[in-house]
This record gives C-alpha cells, sequence and structure tokens, in this order.
C-alpha cells in the first residue's frame, strides 16, 4: 500500500497499490480488513487542511480494499475497461474529510 500527493493539489492524497494482484507492487492484499482500515484510517489522520480530498484507485481483484473503502465512507465510480491488463477492470474511489 502507497500514498502520493495528488499532482499539483496540495489537499488530496492518492492511495494505491493495494495489492493482491499480479500487477501489483506488493504479492498480497493485507491479510484482513483491520489492518488495511487501520492503514488508511492513519494516513487519513496525518493529513491537515480542511476540504481534505482522499482518492483511491482499486481493480475487480481487490475485494478487501473495496469493502474497506465503502466501509470508510469512500464513493465510488461504476467499473472501467482498461487497455492494458484487461482481464480486470478499475475503479476511482473518492471522500472529502
Amino acid at each position: 500500500m502507497k500514498t502520493a500527493s495528488f499532482p499539483n493539489c496540495c489537499t488530496a492524497t492518492v492511495l494505491y497499490d493495494f495489492g493482491g494482484t499480479h500487477i501489483s507492487g506488493l504479492d498480497r492484499q493485507p491479510t484482513n480488513e483491520n489492518d488495511l482500515r487501520t492503514w488508511i484510517q492513519e494516513r487519513m489522520r496525518y493529513a491537515t487542511g480542511s476540504g481534505r480530498l482522499y482518492t483511491a484507485i482499486t481493480n475487480s481483484d481487490q475485494k478487501v480494499a473495496a469493502k474497506v473503502l465503502r466501509g470508510l465512507g469512500f464513493s465510488c465510480t461504476k467499473w472501467m475497461s482498461k487497455q492494458q491488463h484487461s482481464e480486470t477492470k478499475m475503479r476511482l474511489w473518492w471522500k472529502q474529510a
């Protein structure tokens, strides 16, 4: 799991690379929902500023990440097709704090 600043936006953070796929930089997803929830909440706690925006990108294999993001109140787009790795679809998530 990784975070990055949203390009050219000092009040937005991108959460990504939740693991669980053969194309991920990680070998596996977190072993349980609690670990992932804690990781996301810690990242959100360290960020400051009103109107903070959090975004995340998951694919259709990252079911644990999707469940946790939904449970934390993130909204998401419909599934989108990808040109590369077409065996999975992707989804964009967001939450304003």
